[in-house]
């Protein structure tokens, strides 16, 4: 029992078998029949992010982006924060199954294949360094990392948060919104023009938001950000 059981956990870890069923894989860590399930988001707006209806929609952009200049350059979610990525990204944040990271940093690769442009730099969204102690690891950072190899880009390292936030979940757009005022800083100066803001997930938009504005504040030319899914709301 306990040899089948490690076995498991080593296919797991080496991407021989599926992380959602088990069954084996010859080239991804998802296979066939579980990456069909996967709540992908087929439309979104360019500027924001925001689940649009069809392609035509999202050449054009959503309302509010078209109406007010958008803050970022691009922001991409390839998910749906609806199971089994929930399920994902929760077994990494709060249960340390960091086996997922990789799987989950792949979402964000693909979607962003051929689309960085002139990105210079990774910004894995920063935990407080007591919430780092705690969980300890950086679920973003861990995220990133696929993201970094295939790229070959720098992961920025002078941008921390300095107020320990309470948790976002539950909280309205406005109480996030003023939960992360203030919260992240740069220590010293920023050493890219066009960073790429990397999160878990969007689910308002406040922390990649309050993030790109301390970035355009210190310097940055341009930025942009990628999350492994988004929360669709009901309008």
């Amino acid at each position: 029992m306990i040899r089948r059981l490690v076995a498991q956990c080593r296919d797991i870890l080496t991407g021989k078998c599926c992380v959602l069923c088990g069954q084996s894989v010859t080239r991804s860590h998802i296979c066939a029949a579980c990456a069909v399930e996967l709540p992908r988001i087929a439309h979104a707006c360019r500027s924001c992010g925001a689940p649009l209806a069809s392609q035509s929609d999202a050449q054009l952009g959503c309302g509010r982006c078209q109406r007010q200049s958008p803050l970022f350059a691009f922001v991409v979610a390839p998910m749906e924060y609806a199971f089994p990525v929930s399920g994902m990204l929760k077994a990494l944040k709060f249960h340390h199954q960091q086996f997922f990271a990789p799987v989950l940093g792949g979402f964000i690769v693909n979607a962003l294949e051929g689309s960085l442009g002139e990105v210079d730099a990774i910004l894995p969204v920063p935990l407080h360094r007591w919430r780092h102690f705690q969980r300890g690891f950086n679920q973003a950072a861990e995220i990133a990392k696929p993201l970094a190899r295939r790229t070959g880009l720098p992961l920025i390292r002078n941008v921390r948060r300095r107020v320990a936030t309470t948790h976002q979940t539950g909280l309205t757009t406005a109480k996030r919104e003023a939960n992360l005022c203030d919260a992240f800083v740069v220590d010293g100066s920023l050493s890219c023009q066009f960073p790429l803001i990397v999160d878990d997930v969007i689910t308002t938009g406040a922390t990649i938001r309050n993030l790109g504005k301390v970035l355009l504040a210190a310097g940055a030319q341009r930025a942009a950000a990628v999350a492994v899914a988004r929360v669709i709301r009901d309008v």
